[in-house]
């Protein structure tokens, strides 16, 4: 069944919706941080959207250091976050160096090698596959940061769609696996391809892609979308996507920044730059950002 949906904040509307303005939540008044300029979900150079999609990570840790919208809101997802983090990378460890033992037999030279040798597996492994696991465990915890970046762009109440926690996790959990079987599959080409020139660059940008698929779950998982509809909203938006990937992987190259902030500032940067997104698909998707054109932001 296709879904109504508000052109500026992508809500569902129970009614057909003409203009941004008959929005309930947003009444057209979507805007930049804070008192910000307007903003118009719009296509754009592709260039320019991997751009927009990089910056908004940096900016979002701006803001979630120093905004009033956050304040006591970051505790907890730090804690759960720094947790999950700690837990991934032990659990590699130990389980690694476990069955490497098993294998080669103990004594000081093979315990030396299985533990460094663990240590190298570990890191790699949570660098590559941690980020999905982490925000798995720690995306109910992000909500509330979720929502306070969207009343700071589109002010008033922004609930999320009431879809039963049951539904909401078995989405979530079709999303995460979809994502990780990709990644488990690309894991070998990647790493051949990221030992040449230009495969760097494409193996990078393709990580990046993956780090969107699992990041945009958010923004997607609080207006009901189906999966679908998260597909068709990211290969429309893919240079967004990319460039927040990337940013994100840069991120995780940040000690300290990559375990205690990293995992709060990608749920603030993707809520915000989900406003930023083209969002209409077909005919009626076509008239309501002409429409919205108007009364969301400048041309």
């Amino acid at each position: 069944m296709n879904v109504s949906r508000c052109p500026g904040c992508g809500y569902p509307s129970t009614a057909s919706l003409s203009t941004a303005s008959s929005c309930a939540r947003c009444g057209g008044a979507v805007r930049a941080w804070g008192e910000g300029e307007p903003l118009r979900p719009r296509r754009r150079a592709p260039l320019v959207e991997l751009v927009e999609g990089f910056v908004a990570v940096p900016s979002a840790a701006l803001h979630l250091l120093h905004d009033k919208a956050f304040v006591g809101r970051l505790k907890l997802p730090i804690v759960v976050n720094v947790a999950a983090f700690a837990l991934v990378f032990v659990g590699l460890f130990v389980g690694a160096r476990a069955g490497f033992l098993a294998l080669f037999g103990t004594g000081d030279v093979t315990s030396w090698l299985a533990s460094a040798g663990s240590l190298l597996a570990a890191l790699l492994v949570t660098f590559l596959f941690g980020p999905l696991i982490v925000e798995a465990a720690v995306s109910p915890f992000l909500d509330g940061l979720a929502e306070a970046t969207e009343r700071a762009h589109a002010g008033g109440a922004m609930p999320a769609v009431e879809t039963g926690i049951w539904r909401a996790i078995v989405h979530g959990a079709k999303a995460s696996a979809r994502v990780l079987l990709a990644q488990v599959l690309l894991l070998v080409p990647l790493l051949l391809l990221s030992a040449t020139g230009i495969g760097a660059i494409v193996a990078f940008a393709v990580s990046g892609w993956l780090c969107a698929l699992v990041w945009f779950d958010l923004p997607c998982g609080r207006r009901d979308y189906t999966l679908r509809e998260r597909s068709e909203l990211l290969r429309r938006n893919w240079a967004r996507a990319v460039g927040f990937g990337l940013a994100f992987q840069a991120g995780l190259l940040l000690p300290v920044f990559n375990v205690f902030l990293l995992t709060p500032t990608a749920a603030v940067a993707v809520s915000a730059l989900y406003f930023r997104c083209h969002k209409d698909g077909g005919r009626k998707g076509a008239l309501d950002s002409r429409a919205a054109g108007a009364t969301v932001g400048p041309p």
